[in-house]
């Protein structure tokens, strides 16, 4: 997008400005309805669009609307000259029609770019139009409305909207009620998911905005229970408005009391009531005896609750023995019912003997039949945690999410069909029964080509891979602290009752992640033993001493010659002497991440003829900016650089990497931009400069230098204001961009995310706004803009402590896709 965008912009807002201002410049609105032309900008007709709605509905509510001369008016009417009001009144309407047809062909708008924004803000402007007209008691004007009179409440039609479509939330095709084409299928695609948020939106705007009239109201209050709250995303938003409905007295009471029985039933009784228990048992002062007693009762009542609020139930007890240690003795292995001394009648929490008592109740509950509740319910036979449960993520579970989570899954032996190539159980806990089922299903998957089994790797099943597993090329173990080096030989080797044989690993393993292995650091020795004997590995993953171990390989071999296919290597405390050696060991290498090397290692980067990534922690920037006068002419891609010691010139940088694609710098001293000639990234895709000092004057070169970048990510930016920005886009458009992350950056506002908003049509991401000169009301304000136009942006801050939880915790989860190494592997994926 060029500037011509930003001052489009500015004109229309000043014309409607003035329009809103004086009749006398009414005129302009002309000007404005030419824009709305189809063959018009994609980018300039939204605009155009937010401008009209604003002015038709200043006429509405001005009463320049309500007013028409009729035939038989201008019959009577000839001969004489109109008054200038009633000229006026006449060429607003006239001019009011023409932009209705506009308005309602663009329902149907047809283009490259933004066709469901401008459709959906087209229907947006005629029901707010509705709206409005509506509380005027006037008329739409010649609108092809069939299935209802226009002076129909609002609230008609979304009850309407919500038994003609919501009730469809089982058909494939969904309903076809506005907007059909000339063929008569409907020009939208069904989606009951986004049909329910713009429904729940649309009566959250009606009980907010609109004054409800007795009969109104009563109305809303009889559809509300059965035909609105099921469909609702958050019903929790109708609480105030069904409490304050009861308190009203007479009529209006008794049909509130329906809505308020079902939230009381469905809603309020697992929030409301955890929420100010919560808060009441904050302090770790109250007596032991009345916190026994609240949990005994609650665990009680658990034998009867829905299985949707037994987590909760269980995440809230465990919190209350975090906070009370002296309770822990409740947790008793031999606790029975027919031994509780605990007396369930008693009033008197100091005399129910709930100290005294047991948690049989949570223990009978790690018998239920859903997975979901007994695994919850485990939590008594762990050591507790040292930080508390967050409740939020569990408070509103139905029983549906429970059920749908469960038929989601599948059971452990039906995944590990014989059949399967893949099979990934990363983040998943075996226990003896299941570890045996797993072992042995083992043994008949001849056919597997890729095995993650982080953390969960014993010797026993590498013993049964290297027997039986003829076609895996990639298999991950890290941090699997059950192995040992015994166990790690037979990855290689078989034992047989006459001898021993090579294993099939030895020719078709090429990945192995060796990383956390083991209780204690794997010593390179046995590393190298492994290097040796499998030899087609390209990586061994996030293994930190993989330099050290391959030339113990060459040593151990008695070749001169002797050479590994390693392509990624991860080495720690590298000396010179070495490193040259691995020159000739591994002429594959792509990938090299260098942690705290010598310095003259890295004038010896550029003999990897293919090295296209590199990552060094704790060096010298200027070493760093020499070895990259020869490695970038080589096509360097990737540079990461964690605790640099000096500044990085990245003006160096650019010129000597042409051919960059990704640089990120972490916790480092700083970069700077000497030079800004020529200073630019072509290639670039991610740039992230993060805990790294960044001077003023280099803030806007670094933005202006990634043209084609995707995702971005900028710390210390106190040098970038609303103007500064504005300029930044006039000069690079970020056609591109899909995540945008400034940090500490005071001096930009919330113009200048609603400007991101307009201008760069690719964003999902924007971040970290509570670093910003702006207010949290003022982010939930522009979340309810995007949330009404539907748009995919997500706002990324932390005003509260429920919000993302660490800075890079977002990156992280974003950036960490592949186990580290793993993406040399070209069957990976």
């Amino acid at each position: 997008m060029d500037w011509n965008r930003k001052s489009k912009r500015d004109e229309i807002r000043r014309q409607t400005e003035l329009v809103l201002k004086d009749r006398k410049n009414a005129n302009l609105i002309t000007e404005i309805v030419g824009l709305m032309d189809q063959d018009e900008e994609h980018w300039v007709i939204p605009m155009a669009q937010t401008a009209l709605s604003k002015i038709v509905d200043h006429l509405i509510r001005q009463g320049d609307l309500d007013y028409k001369i009729s035939d038989g008016e201008e019959e009577d009417k000839e001969g004489k000259e109109l008054s200038a009001m009633e000229k006026y009144r006449s060429w607003i309407q006239d001019t009011y029609s023409e932009i209705y047809d506009k308005t309602l062909r663009l329902l149907q708008y047809h283009g490259k770019k933004k066709e469901n924004t401008i459709r959906e803000v087209s229907l947006v402007m005629i029901m707010k139009w509705l709206v409005t007209f509506h509380e005027k008691n006037t008329r739409i004007g010649e609108a092809n409305w069939t299935e209802h009179d226009l002076k129909t409440p609002p609230c008609t039609y979304f009850a309407y909207a919500q038994s003609e479509i919501l009730n469809f939330n089982d058909s494939q095709s969904g309903p076809s009620l506005i907007c059909h084409s000339p063929s008569g299928d409907s020009i939208y695609k069904y989606d009951y998911e986004v049909t329910k948020k713009n429904f729940s939106s649309l009566w959250e705007e009606f009980l907010r905005k609109t004054k409800l009239t007795p009969e109104l109201y009563k109305r809303v209050l009889i559809i509300i229970s059965d035909k609105v709250m099921p469909y609702l995303s958050r019903p929790l938003l109708l609480t105030d408005f069904l409490v304050n409905s009861y308190n009203v007295g007479g009529s209006i009471s008794l049909l509130a009391l329906k809505g308020v029985f079902t939230l009381i039933q469905n809603i309020i009784w697992s929030i409301r009531t955890f929420i100010l228990n919560y808060i009441f048992l904050t302090s770790s002062y109250l007596p032991e005896y009345l916190v026994a007693s609240f949990i005994k009762r609650l665990s009680r009542i658990a034998l009867n609750a829905p299985a949707n609020s037994l987590p909760l139930v269980f995440n809230f007890i465990g919190n209350l023995l975090l906070r009370h240690k002296g309770l822990i003795k409740m947790i008793k292995e031999d606790g029975s019912p027919n031994e509780d001394p605990y007396l369930a009648d008693e009033v008197d929490p100091s005399k129910c003997k709930a100290v005294d008592s047991s948690l049989w109740e949570i223990e009978t509950l790690m018998s239920h039949s859903l997975p979901q509740v007994s695994q919850s319910a485990r939590f008594i036979n762990k050591r507790l945690p040292e930080i508390e449960w967050d409740l939020s993520v569990s408070l509103e579970t139905t029983m549906q999410d429970m059920m749908d989570k469960e038929s989601k899954k599948k059971n452990l032996q039906e995944d590990l069909c014989d059949t399967a190539e893949v099979l990934n159980l990363r983040g998943v806990w075996l226990k003896d029964k299941e570890r045996e089922i797993f072992i042995e299903s083992l043994r008949s998957k001849r056919n597997i080509r890729k095995l993650s089994i982080p953390y969960i790797a014993s010797n026993h099943m590498l013993d049964v891979l290297s027997r039986n597993s003829s076609q895996l090329i990639y298999l991950d173990i890290g941090g699997s602290s059950e192995l040992s080096l015994a166990g790690l030989t037979r990855l290689h080797t078989v034992k047989l009752i006459s001898g021993c044989r090579n294993s099939d690993l030895c020719h078709t393993l090429q990945y192995l992640n060796l990383g956390g292995v083991g209780k204690l650091q794997l010593p390179p020795e046995n590393v190298a033993d492994i290097l040796f004997k499998l030899k087609n590995l390209i990586s061994i993953g996030s293994y930190p001493y993989t330099g050290e171990a391959a030339a113990l390989s060459k040593k151990k071999s008695g070749d001169p010659e002797f050479k590994l296919k390693l392509r990624y290597m991860h080495d720690s405390d590298t000396d010179c002497g070495r490193f040259i050696s691995l020159i000739k060991i591994l002429p594959d290498l792509i990938g090299c991440f260098l942690y705290n090397p010598e310095d003259a290692v890295l004038k010896y980067l550029h003999s990897f003829k293919a090295l296209k990534k590199l990552k060094v922690s704790k060096t010298k920037a200027s070493l760093l900016q020499e070895s990259l006068e020869k490695l970038g002419s080589q096509g360097l891609m990737e540079l990461e650089c964690i605790n640099l010691r000096e500044n990085l010139d990245l003006s160096i940088v650019a010129q000597t990497c042409p051919d960059l694609t990704v640089l990120e710098i972490f916790y480092s001293r700083g970069v700077m931009v000497s030079s800004f000639e020529n200073f630019k990234f072509n290639r670039m895709k991610k740039i992230s400069i993060y805990c790294t000092e960044i001077p003023s004057y280099s803030c806007r070169p670094i933005l202006l230098s990634v043209p084609h970048v995707e995702k971005l990510t900028l710390s210390q930016c106190d040098s970038l204001t609303d103007d500064s920005f504005f300029e930044i886009l006039g000069d690079n458009s970020f056609q591109d961009l899909v995540e945008l992350t400034i940090l500490q950056a005071p001096f930009l506002t919330v113009q200048t995310i609603r400007c991101i908003m307009t201008c760069l049509d690719k964003l999902t991401f924007l971040g970290k706004l509570d670093t910003w000169n702006v207010l949290w009301t003022q982010v939930e304000e522009v979340r309810s803009e995007i949330k009404e136009y539907n748009l995919k942006l997500k706002l990324w801050e932390s005003f509260s402590a429920n919000d993302i939880n660490g800075e890079l915790g977002e990156m992280n989860l974003r950036n960490n896709v592949f186990p580290e190494g793993a993406e040399y592997l070209p069957h990976f994926g």
